[in-house]
C-alpha cells in the first residue's frame, strides 16, 4: 500500500490533509474506539475518512457493511455530500486506477448508504425484519406534532371513559381523578407516555416507575398501575392508522435484538461496523442498541466494531433524552476493558490562541468536580479536555470582550435588554467599518423569545440580519395551522392532522366535539366530517359543515392555484389573518403567516414541489426543528448578520460571535411542572391537598417529587454551563460576551452557586462588572477588553429613548404595510415590528390592590373558591339551576375539581347557583340576544413599553346595552356590606371589565354588576361606566401595571 500521505481519501474534499495523528484514528481498526473529540478538533473528518479508509480498502464489503449514525438527518446529508465530494476527489486525482475503479463503485451505491439518524437506521431494520418485530412494513413514522397530539387524544378518551363507563370503570383511573382531578391526570398521563423511553429502561433493569423513597401514596400507586393500560391505548390508536412514533423505533428494535439471536447474527453479517457520530448526544436506550448489535458483553468476538466520537463537553440536548453520563460511562470503560481504545483530539484549529487559552483557563474550573460532589454530579461532569491552538496569534485587533452592564437601582428586563441591544447594535456598526463582513457576525441567544428587542436595534441601525428561527418558528401557531391545512389536503387519511386543524383557530370546534366526532366510528377509512351527529350544538355544526365545504373547494383548487395562492384563499376564507391579529402579538403573528406564506412559494418554486411534496419536505425541516432546534440556515451566503439560537449555532462557526443576555440566563430552580424525571431516580409527582392545592416542597408527602427534582436541577445545571461552553466555542476571530446586572441580581448572586451566566463568568474571571477600561484586563495572561458602564436608572431609561428614536432611512418602510411580497431569494428577512411588552393579568391588579379580605365559607372548608367558581360556571351556562350530587360529582370531574370536597359543599353550591340564578343581572342576560360564559379577553394599554392586559368575564351579555356579571362568593350580610366590598376590593376589577368591553366590543356604556350569592338571598351591586371614563380608565390600569411590574 501507498505511504499514507498519497492516500487521496485522507484528505478532505479540499484535498487538505489529516494531520498526524487524524490519520492514525481514521486508519484504525483492531478494538473498539471512542474518541473525545473537543471543538474545532475535526472530528466529523476523522470520521468521513475511516468511513472511506474502511470501504476503499475492503473491497469485498458492499455499502451496507458500514453504518454512519448522526445526530440529524440534516448531518446525515452533509456527511453524504462531504464524502460524496472526498470521492470524486479520489476518481479525479488517484495515482491508482483500482482505487478510482472503487471510490465509482461506492459513488453508485452512496444514495442507499445506511447513513443517517438513530431514528432512521431502527426505522429500516424494523422494516426489514417487519415480520420478526411483529410491525406492517408500511408504517408510516408519526412527527412530534402528531404524537403530542395523539397521546392527549387518547389519555382524555381513555380517562374519561374508565371513569363514566359502567363496563370499563377503573378503580385506579376513578383514584387518579380522584387526586389530581380530571385534567391534570390527563396531562399526567400523557407526559408519561412522553417519558415512555425512560421508563422502559427502568423496568428491564427492574427499577421502579416513581420514585422509591418511602412508601407511595395511593394516588401514587394507582397512576403507576395505569401506565400499561395508557400504554396499550395509544399503540392501539397508532395501530389503527399503521403508525409509530420516534420512540416506537427505539423501543421495538430494542425488543427485536434483545429477544431474537437469529436477527443479531443476521444483523451482523450485513453490518460488519457501526460508526457514531455526536456519541455525547445519545440516551440509554439507543445505547442498549448499539451494545446489542455490536455484542459488547458478549464473551467471543462478533466480528462488528464500533468507532464513536462525541465531546462530552458540547452534550447540551437533555431535553431531547440525551445523557451525557452515557458517554462518560463509556469513556471510562474503554480505558481498561479488553477489546475497547480511547483516544483524544484536543488540537483547535478553530479559534485565534486567546480565545482558546482563555476558554480553557475558564472551564477548567467552571468544570471541576468537587470533592464533596454527590454520585449524579459525579456522573454529569468530566474534567474539561484541554485544547491546543493550532492557528497564529491575531494581529492588529482584540479577540475578547466582555461588555458588562450595571444598573445602580430597579430594572426591570425589558430596559436591560434595550440597552444591550442597543450597544450590540453599534459594535456590530464598528466591526462592520473595522472590515467584517456582516455574515462574519453572528448572535447567539439562549432562546429566541425575546428576539424582537435585538431586531428592532438592528433594523433601526439598518444592519441586514437573518433570524435563523429553529424550532420556534415552526413551532409557531401560525406555521402549525397552514402546514397541518396543507396535510389535510395531501394526507386525507390522516385524521391527527385532520385533527389538528379542526382543532385549530382556522375552524375552531370545542375539544368535546373533536371527541364526539372522532369517537363515533374507529374504523381507520371512516371521515369524520361525512357523518356529522345531529345532537351537536347548532354552532358546532356549522363550523364543521363550513369545514367540509372549504375541504372540497380547497381540493378543487389545489391542482389549479399555486401553493402561494392556495395559502392566500384559505387565509381569506376563514379570515385567519384576522383572528391571527387580534390575539397576543397579534403583528408578529400577522409576519409569521406572511413568513410562511412567503417559505412555501420559495420551496415549491425553487424545489419544483407540489402540496404533497411540500408537505413532506417542511415536515422533514420540522422534524430537525423540533427535535434538535438545528434548522437548515436559508441564505446564510447573504451579507447579512445571523440571530440564532445557541442550539441552532451547534456545530458552526463564525469570525465573530456575540453572546448577549447573560444576565438573564439563570440557574435551574426547583419545577412548577406537574411531573418531574430523571433517569437516576425515576418519576416524582406533584401531590396535592384536599382542597386541590400543590403541597409545599417541605411536606413529607412531596419528598420523592423534590428528591428527583433536586437531581434534575444538577443535571439542568451542569448542561447550562455546557451551554455556555458551545456558544464561546463558535467563535473563530473575535469573542464578545454581553450581560447587565442589576442590584436585584446581585442580591441573587449572594446566594449559593451561580445565579445566571453573568455571575459564573464574571466571579470565575475575577472580572468587573460594570467597568469600562483603555487598557486590556488581564485575565491569565490573555488580555480582555471590558467595555461595560455602570449607570443608574434613569440614565439607563434615557438609552432607551435614544435607542427608540434612532432610525435610519433604509428601515423606515418597515413602519408600512407589508403586502406579500413575490421573492426570488430572500436576503433576509423583516418581520412587522414587535416591542417587547409587559404582561399582567386583572387578577395581578385586584391582589395587589386587596385592602378587605373576603370571608367566603368556601375558602374555610375544602372547596377553594377558584374550583367552585368553575363548577358554580359550569351550572349556569348550561342552566342548571338545582345540581344533584351525581351532577355535581361529574361537573368537579370534568372541570379538574376535587371531587370529594364539591360533594362536601354540595348544598352550598346548589345554593350558590340557585341564588345567581334568580339574581337580576343573570336573568337579563339571558334575554340578550349574544351572550359568552367564562370568555377570555386581551386587550392593550398603549404607551411605551406596551401593555397586555388579560383576564376572563365571567359573563357578558349585549341586549339593549353592554352588561357584565361577576359572580362572587364572598360572604356578605347585607346590601351595605356588598357595596363597601366592591369599592374597597373589586372597583379596579370593574374597571378593567369594562375599559375591556370597549375595547373588544366597541362598547360605549356598559353595566358591570357584581352578584354576591352566597348568602340566604342574593345581592347585586351595579357600577356603570361610559365613553367620558375610558380614558382615566386606561392611565390608572397603565400606571398600576407600571407599579406592579417594578418600572419607575
Amino acid at each position: 500500500m501507498c505511504e499514507q500521505r498519497t492516500v487521496p481519501w485522507l484528505c478532505d474534499e479540499e484535498g487538505n490533509p489529516l494531520d498526524e495523528y487524524q490519520r492514525e484514528l481514521a486508519v484504525s481498526d483492531d478494538a473498539n474506539l471512542i474518541i473525545n473529540a473537543g471543538p474545532g478538533s475535526g472530528k466529523t473528518r476523522v470520521l468521513i475518512a475511516h468511513y472511506l479508509h474502511l470501504l476503499m480498502t475492503r473491497k469485498d464489503w458492499d455499502i451496507e457493511s458500514v453504518v454512519a449514525i448522526t445526530f440529524t438527518e440534516k448531518a446525515a446529508a452533509e456527511m453524504k455530500e462531504r464524502i460524496s465530494r472526498v470521492l470524486l476527489r479520489v476518481r479525479r486525482v488517484a495515482e491508482l486506477t483500482e482505487w478510482r475503479e472503487r471510490a465509482s463503485e461506492i459513488l453508485e451505491h452512496l444514495p442507499e448508504a445506511p447513513i443517517g439518524t438513530i431514528h432512521s437506521f431502527c426505522a429500516r431494520l424494523l422494516r426489514r425484519f417487519a415480520l420478526d418485530a411483529g410491525v406492517d412494513p408500511s408504517f408510516r413514522i408519526l412527527d412530534e406534532l402528531e404524537a403530542q397530539t395523539l397521546r392527549g387524544r387518547v389519555c382524555e378518551r381513555w380517562l374519561w371513559q374508565n371513569i363514566s363507563s359502567q363496563s370499563l370503570r377503573s378503580e385506579d383511573a376513578q383514584k387518579v381523578v380522584g387526586h389530581w382531578g380530571f385534567n391534570r391526570a390527563t396531562e399526567s398521563l400523557s407526559k408519561m407516555l412522553e417519558l415512555r423511553l425512560l421508563i422502559e429502561y427502568r423496568k428491564a433493569k427492574d427499577e421502579p416507575i416513581i420514585c422509591r423513597i418511602g412508601d407511595l401514596t395511593d394516588a401514587e400507586e394507582a397512576l403507576e398501575r395505569c401506565y400499561e393500560s395508557i400504554v396499550k391505548a395509544y399503540d392501539d390508536e397508532k395501530a389503527k392508522i399503521n403508525a409509530l412514533d420516534y420512540d416506537d423505533l427505539l423501543l421495538r428494535t430494542w425488543k427485536l435484538l434483545r429477544d431474537n439471536e437469529t436477527v443479531r447474527r443476521q444483523l451482523r453479517a450485513m453490518h460488519r461496523r457501526i460508526l457514531v457520530d455526536e456519541l455525547q448526544d445519545t440516551d440509554r436506550v439507543q445505547v442498549e442498541i448499539l451494545r446489542l448489535i455490536c455484542g459488547w458483553d458478549e464473551e467471543e468476538p462478533t466480528g462488528i466494531l464500533f468507532f464513536g466520537v462525541g465531546d462530552s463537553q458540547q452534550s447540551i440536548y437533555g431535553f431531547r433524552n440525551a445523557d451525557v453520563s452515557v458517554f462518560n460511562e463509556l469513556w471510562t470503560k474503554a480505558e481498561t476493558q479488553r477489546g475497547w481504545r480511547r483516544a483524544r483530539l484536543d488540537k483547535n484549529y478553530r479559534s485565534v490562541p486567546p480565545i482558546v487559552e482563555l476558554t480553557n483557563y475558564t472551564f477548567e474550573r467552571i468544570f471541576t468536580v468537587g470533592e464533596k460532589a454527590d454520585e449524579v454530579e459525579q456522573r454529569m461532569r468530566m474534567p474539561l479536555q484541554r485544547m491546543e491552538p493550532v492557528r497564529p496569534e491575531p494581529e492588529n485587533f482584540s479577540p475578547i470582550e466582555f461588555a458588562f452592564f450595571k444598573v445602580t437601582g430597579k430594572v426591570n428586563k425589558w430596559q436591560k435588554l434595550r440597552l444591550e441591544a442597543e450597544w450590540i447594535a453599534k459594535r456590530i456598526s464598528e466591526l462592520h467599518g473595522e472590515g467584517f463582513a456582516y455574515m462574519d457576525i453572528a448572535v447567539l441567544l439562549r432562546e429566541l423569545v425575546n428576539s424582537t428587542v435585538y431586531e428592532d436595534a438592528l433594523r433601526r441601525h439598518g444592519i441586514p440580519y437573518h433570524i435563523i428561527t429553529g424550532y420556534g418558528f415552526f413551532e409557531t401557531m401560525e406555521a402549525r395551522d397552514l402546514l397541518t391545512f396543507l396535510q389535510v389536503l395531501s394526507e386525507p387519511d390522516n385524521d391527527v392532522a385532520l385533527a389538528s386543524w379542526l382543532r385549530s383557530p382556522m375552524v375552531g370546534v370545542s375539544d368535546e366535539t373533536l371527541f364526539r366526532i372522532f369517537g363515533q366510528n374507529s374504523s381507520p377509512s371512516h371521515n369524520p366530517l361525512e357523518d356529522i351527529p345531529n345532537d351537536l350544538p347548532h354552532s358546532e355544526q356549522e363550523k364543521l359543515q363550513r369545514a367540509k365545504k372549504l375541504l372540497d373547494e380547497a381540493k378543487g383548487k389545489a391542482d389549479i392555484l399555486s401553493v402561494r395562492e392556495l395559502l392566500e384563499w384559505v387565509i381569506r376564507e376563514t379570515s385567519y389573518d384576522v383572528i391571527a391579529a387580534a390575539l397576543p402579538q397579534g403583528r408578529q403573528r400577522l409576519a409569521n403567516i406572511r413568513k410562511f406564506v412567503r417559505l412555501a412559494q420559495q420551496l415549491s418554486e425553487d424545489l419544483k414541489l407540489n402540496i404533497r411534496g411540500l408537505t413532506r419536505y417542511a415536515k422533514a425541516l420540522l422534524e430537525g426543528e423540533v427535535r434538535i432546534g438545528e434548522p437548515p440556515l436559508a441564505g446564510a451566503t447573504a451579507d447579512a448578520v445571523q440571530v440564532m439560537t445557541i442550539h441552532a449555532a451547534k456545530g458552526l462557526e463564525f469570525p465573530v460571535v456575540i453572546v448577549p443576555m447573560l444576565g438573564e440566563v439563570k440557574a435551574p430552580e426547583g419545577s412548577g411542572e406537574i411531573l418531574v424525571a430523571t433517569p437516576d431516580k425515576g418519576i416524582g409527582v406533584r401531590l396535592y391537598d384536599d382542597a386541590g392545592s400543590s403541597l409545599k416542597r417541605e411536606d413529607e408527602r412531596m419528598k420523592r417529587f423534590v428528591a428527583v427534582d433536586e437531581v434534575r436541577k444538577i443535571r439542568e445545571r451542569a448542561e447550562s454551563e455546557r451551554l455556555l461552553f458551545v456558544a464561546w466555542t463558535r467563535a473563530k476571530d473575535k469573542l464578545i460576551l454581553v450581560g447587565t446586572e442589576s442590584e436585584e441580581q446581585k442580591k441573587q448572586s449572594q446566594q449559593k452557586g451561580w445565579a445566571n451566566w453573568l455571575q459564573l463568568v464574571a466571579d470565575t474571571l475575577q472580572v468587573p462588572v460594570g467597568e469600562k477600561r483603555d487598557e486590556p484586563f488581564n485575565v491569565d495572561g490573555v488580555s480582555v477588553w471590558l467595555k461595560g458602564e455602570t449607570m443608574s436608572v434613569d440614565e439607563a431609561r434615557q438609552r432607551g429613548k435614544e435607542f427608540s428614536q434612532i432610525e435610519t432611512e433604509a428601515v423606515k418602510w418597515l413602519h408600512e404595510p407589508e403586502s406579500i411580497p413575490s421573492l426570488e431569494t430572500p436576503k433576509f428577512d423583516l418581520p412587522d415590528l414587535m416591542p417587547s411588552v409587559l404582561r399582567l393579568s386583572v387578577t395581578d391588579l385586584i391582589e395587589k390592590d386587596e385592602r378587605a379580605k373576603p370571608r367566603t365559607n368556601f375558602r374555610e372548608q375544602t372547596l377553594p373558591p377558584q374550583e367552585a367558581g368553575l363548577i358554580v360556571h359550569y351550572c349556569l351556562q348550561r342552566k342548571i339551576t338545582s345540581p344533584t350530587d351525581e351532577q355535581i360529582k361529574w361537573i368537579a370531574l370534568a372541570v379538574g375539581a376535587s371531587v370529594n370536597a364539591a360533594l362536601a359543599k354540595a348544598s352550598d353550591l346548589r345554593k350558590f347557583v340557585g341564588n345567581a340564578a334568580k339574581s337580576s343581572a343573570w336573568q337579563q342576560a339571558q334575554k340578550a340576544s349574544d351572550r359568552w360564559h367564562e370568555l377570555d379577553f386581551r386587550v392593550w394599554l398603549d404607551g411605551e413599553p406596551p401593555i397586555e392586559l388579560t383576564g376572563r368575564w365571567d359573563l357578558i351579555a349585549k341586549g339593549d346595552e353592554w352588561l357584565v356579571v361577576d359572580f362572587k362568593t364572598d360572604s356578605v350580610d347585607s346590601a351595605e356590606e356588598a357595596e363597601r366590598l366592591v369599592n374597597e376590593r373589586y372597583i379596579v376589577q370593574a374597571q378593567a371589565y369594562a375599559l375591556a368591553a370597549h375595547k373588544v366590543f366597541s362598547a360605549d356604556f356598559v353595566r358591570v354588576v357584581f352578584v354576591f350569592a352566597n348568602s340566604a338571598c342574593p345581592h347585586e351591586v351595579v357600577r356603570c361606566f361610559t365613553h367620558k371614563d375610558w380614558a382615566s380608565i386606561a392611565e390608572s390600569m397603565r400606571q398600576k401595571a407600571l407599579s406592579l411590574a417594578g418600572v419607575c
